[in-house]
C-alpha cells in the first residue's frame, strides 16, 4: 500500500477511536505509533477488573476465526481483538484443526512453515490478545 493512503487509513482510525474514546472492537495495532503501549494498556485494564497486580499479568495470542472487522461485534472477555499483522517466514495453518472457544472467541489454527515465495503471510484480521494471570510455582531448593 502507497505510504499516503497508509497515512489516511491511520488517521480515519485515530479520528474514529477519539471520537469515542473507547477502545473500537478491531483495533488495527499496526496503525499505532507504540503498539506495546496498547498491550499494556489491556494487561492494566484486565488487572484493575480482576484486581490483580499489573506486574502478574501477561499475554496470551489466539487467532479467531474472524477475517472481517466488520464481524467483531463485541469486546472480548479480557482482551482486545487486533488486526493487521503478519507473519515473517511463517503462516497461520487452520487445516485439520478443531475449533475451539477461548472466553467466548472461536479460536482455530496454529504456526506452520511457510509456503514457497510468500515470505509474509497476512493473519486473521481478528487476532484475540488475552490478558491472563501468570501462576508462579514454589521452587524450594531448586536453583
Amino acid at each position: 500500500m502507497p505510504w499516503f493512503q497508509d497515512s489516511l487509513r491511520r488517521v480515519e482510525q485515530l479520528v474514529e477511536w477519539s471520537a469515542t474514546l473507547e477502545l473500537p472492537h478491531s483495533l488495527w495495532i499496526g496503525a499505532l505509533f507504540n503498539p506495546t503501549s496498547s498491550l499494556t494498556a489491556i494487561k492494566q485494564v484486565v488487572a484493575r477488573s480482576t484486581k490483580s497486580a499489573s506486574d502478574q499479568m501477561s499475554t496470551e495470542t489466539h487467532m479467531s476465526t474472524m477475517w472481517e472487522k466488520s464481524e467483531a461485534k463485541g469486546y472480548p472477555e479480557n482482551g482486545a481483538y487486533v488486526r493487521g499483522l503478519y507473519m515473517e517466514g511463517a503462516r497461520r495453518n487452520a487445516d485439520g484443526c478443531g475449533v475451539e472457544t477461548v472466553s467466548g472467541t472461536e479460536v482455530c489454527g496454529f504456526v506452520a512453515s511457510s509456503k514457497p515465495k510468500k515470505l509474509y503471510p497476512a493473519m486473521p484480521l481478528m487476532m484475540y490478545i488475552k490478558a491472563v494471570t501468570i501462576i508462579f510455582l514454589e521452587t524450594d531448593g531448586i536453583k
